[in-house]
């Protein structure tokens, strides 16, 4: 027993971030020893709102405040490891994001989120497997694209006459489609983009399509 209870002992809980957002299970479970030690040391971010915060501030000390989601949170720590040998890393990180948004109304969260996840999926689009989830990811943004508009209008401070900033979903799957040589779902997507107010040169993807059909 006195063992048993040693070894519990010298098992160090998690602070900082990961409690913080009380994340512990999915850090423990998703990741080996080796990943957590090589995240933590990784992540070290610029301004953290902490006074004299430790280095290893994802799982060390104390945070009391943040004006971030668990979700947006793991979405943006996903992009600290959005290169070609951390690729495992990020995808855990973004898969765990959209799991936390299944059953959320929160529209913004799940917008960046998605963008995230397009973003880091799209890097292994010679899988044919990741490809198809990378345009499923792409549809379930454009679903929710108008409904998300005025909570992100609100949270960028956008008047109704400022285009909104670019829409990672409707810009990667009217790329997919354009190399597909679909040029009418490139025209119906891109005018689709431009009707919501997001911001990208869908004139000029509309004009390419079109020219293309016409021969």
């Amino acid at each position: 027993m006195g063992f048993i209870n040693n070894l519990f002992s010298k098992r160090k809980i998690p602070g900082g971030y990961i409690a913080y957002f009380q994340l512990e299970s999915f850090w423990e479970e998703r990741f080996s020893k080796e990943e957590r030690e090589y995240i933590t040391d990784t992540f070290i971010p610029m301004e953290i709102g902490s006074t004299n915060p430790p280095k290893r501030i994802l799982t060390e000390g104390s945070i009391s405040y943040s004006s971030e989601s668990a979700a947006t949170f793991l979405s943006n720590l996903a992009g600290w490891f959005d290169n070609p040998k951390d690729r495992d890393i990020s995808k855990k990180l973004v898969e765990k994001s959209l799991s936390l948004l299944e059953d959320s109304n929160n529209l913004v969260d799940l917008h960046y989120a998605l963008s995230s996840a397009i973003t880091i999926y799209y890097k292994e689009r010679t899988d044919e497997s990741i490809m198809k989830k990378v345009i499923d990811l792409c549809y379930k943004q454009i679903q929710i694209a108008k409904k998300a508009i005025p909570a992100l209008r609100k949270e960028l401070y956008l008047t109704k006459e400022e285009h909104l900033p670019t829409h990672k979903g409707y810009e990667q799957l009217a790329i997919i489609l354009k190399k597909q040589k679909n040029f009418k779902e490139v025209i119906q997507i891109c005018e689709k983009a431009k009707k919501e107010g997001w911001s990208g040169d869908w004139d000029k993807r509309i004009t390419y399509a079109n020219k293309k059909l016409s021969f």
